[in-house]
């Protein structure tokens, strides 16, 4: 048995034990709950925000259940994060600007060739349309610039294909658990 599939066996078998996944769903039904009693906040901010081509907006977990009169979004250019949007009664704005966890500066700059830096702008602004435009009108694709990144890409794409392919492995990588009209990706099935 290959690493990987040995990693998915494990994980699988302590997320089917009844004791785990009790405590997984009912984890993932508290997230519900919160996010249920966050909804409108969400869905007021999210209306404020105006999608522009190439980006997705992605909200993840935590700043659903943390929404409270502002809500943050990942901003995703061909799947990565490359800024993060903030959404409030007080407007839109974007932010590049490198936190402790994250540096979307030197990320954008190394895969993207984007040198613009932005901190908590005008999502509407002029600065902001700058950092639009770069992505619109670049090829879309990353830059890969050492044979490490490429070895690196190359080994995550050939661990997911080999995973998808083995069919002695019933578990799906990512399973859908939908739990009060929400859904989770999760590794349940």
């Amino acid at each position: 048995m290959s690493d990987y599939q040995h990693v998915a066996e494990e994980v699988r078998n302590l997320l089917l034990d009844d004791e785990n996944l009790s405590e997984w769903l009912l984890r993932y039904s508290d997230y519900a709950d919160t996010i249920t009693a966050n909804l409108a906040t969400v869905k007021t901010n999210r209306s404020r925000l105006r999608a522009w081509i190439p980006f997705k907006f992605y909200m993840n977990v935590t700043n659903a259940k943390t929404a409270k009169r502002m809500i943050r979004f990942e901003v995703r250019y061909l799947g990565q994060t490359v800024a993060e949007l903030k959404s409030s009664t007080d407007g839109v704005t974007i932010s590049t600007k490198a936190t402790k966890d994250k540096d979307y500066e030197q990320t954008n700059l190394r895969d993207f060739g984007c040198d613009i830096k932005l901190d908590d702008v005008p999502w509407a602004g002029t600065e902001a349309a700058a950092f639009r435009s770069h992505f619109k009108k670049r090829e879309a694709q990353r830059n890969i610039t050492d044979n490490k990144k490429k070895k690196n890409t190359a080994s995550k794409v050939c661990y997911c294909q080999n995973f998808q392919r083995a069919r002695e492995n019933p578990c799906r990588i990512l399973s859908r658990l939908r739990l009060r009209g929400y859904g989770f990706q999760c590794l349940l099935q």
